[in-house]
């Protein structure tokens, strides 16, 4: 996956560089040419591309997160699910994960916990009133940005209620 740095894909992502690899993916720090902004690229990893429940969770991630809007969910620019690059372009937070500054700084204060917790149920109550139920909230999924406002990503084992 290495070999798509420095790629444009569609015509429109340039890839940049690395963030991370997955269980069934590979984020890369990619920039919008059409929108000129940074963000985040996640490809379905080549190994994982003819595994059936895989893709299906890819897919599943992309449809949970359109579904939703709030200030402390990743947004979803784009989705492609066509050929052999699957991939969703999400915003690109700049920051570290809650996990990351835990382990820099050490416990979470009261008061710094608290700030975090609000936002985080906020916005698990905003995906569960659209039935999306995230089952995998752990620091290393919620991201904090440059104001240290976190957010909820990574929703590749969400399960929708219908």
């Amino acid at each position: 996956m290495k070999r798509l740095i420095g790629t444009i894909v569609n015509n429109r992502y340039q890839i940049r560089s690395m963030l991370g690899i997955g269980g069934m993916s590979v984020v890369f720090r990619a920039y919008d040419l059409m929108e000129d902004r940074e963000v985040s690229l996640k490809v379905l990893r080549s190994d994982k591309f003819g595994d059936q429940e895989s893709r299906r969770r890819f897919y599943n991630e992309s449809r949970a997160i359109a579904l939703m809007s709030h200030p402390n969910i990743v947004n979803v620019h784009d989705v492609n699910f066509e050929g052999r690059l699957q991939y969703i372009v999400m915003e690109y937070v700049d920051g570290v994960t809650l996990k990351d500054r835990m382990d820099q700084k050490g416990a979470l204060s009261s008061e710094e916990a608290i700030h975090y917790l609000r936002q985080i149920l906020s916005a698990l109550s905003h995906a569960h009133e659209r039935g999306v139920v995230h089952h995998d909230i752990k620091p290393e999924n919620i991201l904090l940005d440059c104001k240290h406002e976190p957010k909820i990503s990574d929703f590749g084992t969400s399960r929708f209620d219908s």
